[in-house]
């Protein structure tokens, strides 16, 4: 029994052994993965506190852009305003020169109405004076010669 004694306590001694070598990595796994949490944690801090630092960056950017981008709108309405207001001066001014044509219309009206309230009056002259002037001449009779002088 000695033997196996001796085997048995020789069989423990080497799983004694193996365990504490176990035990001896666990513990140093166990401390790396310890130093390697903390590097995450640090690491996820750092990232953390990177995005919302551009956070920051991108709203304050995003504020300014805002501020300009309403300032130059501010700016082209006003343009237009002034734009509509000179455009209806224009209407104003067009609407005056249309009335001043429509006046001289009517003025050209009235005198092609008068040249022909003349011409009318000149064609009864014509008339009358042709009846005069054949009432006047002396009656030929086809055959007789014309007269020189």
């Amino acid at each position: 029994m000695t033997d196996e004694t001796g085997e048995i306590t020789a069989r423990l001694e080497t799983v004694a052994s193996k365990v504490d070598r176990l035990s001896a990595s666990v513990n140093g796994i166990s401390a790396s993965v310890g130093q390697l949490s903390t590097s995450v944690d640090r690491r996820f801090g750092e990232v953390g506190a990177a995005i919302v630092e551009q956070r920051q960056y991108t709203e304050f950017a995003y504020s300014q852009l805002r501020k300009e981008m309403q300032a130059g709108f501010a700016q082209m309405d006003s343009r237009f305003t002034q734009m509509d207001s000179r455009f209806a001066q224009m209407d104003k001014r067009f609407a005056q020169v249309d009335s001043r044509f429509d006046r001289m219309d009517k003025r050209f009206d009235r005198m092609d109405s008068r040249f022909a309230q003349m011409d009318k009056r000149f064609d009864g002259l014509e008339r009358k004076l042709d009846a005069f002037i054949d009432s006047q001449a002396p009656r030929r009779s086809a055959d007789a010669p014309e007269r020189r002088e």
